[in-house]
């Protein structure tokens, strides 16, 4: 592995310190790997036209919207529904 020395303003450290810390990388070193493949992944035409393409299929494949209110009873049915079988 090769190092890499970088300047950063200190409060730009600080916060690239912070976010690794908050999204559980065991390193600034590693948030930084990851933007990067980000980056990589969100430059590539193709891989973007993939993207959107499974996000487009996905779409004409949902079902209707729901509210919170019957995503939640049409869970509960379900749970009570599987419940009733096993018993």
């Amino acid at each position: 592995m090769e190092t890499l020395t970088i300047e950063l303003h200190p409060a730009l450290a600080a916060r690239l310190r912070e976010a690794a810390a908050a999204n559980h990388y065991a390193s600034p070193a590693k948030l930084v790997e990851g933007l990067i493949e980000d980056w990589e992944m969100t430059s590539d035409p193709e891989h973007l036209a993939w993207l959107r393409a499974r996000v487009a299929e996905a779409d004409a494949n949902a079902g209707p919207d729901l509210s919170l209110d019957e995503a939640y009873a049409h869970v509960t049915r379900t749970i009570e529904r599987v419940e009733r079988e096993r018993a």
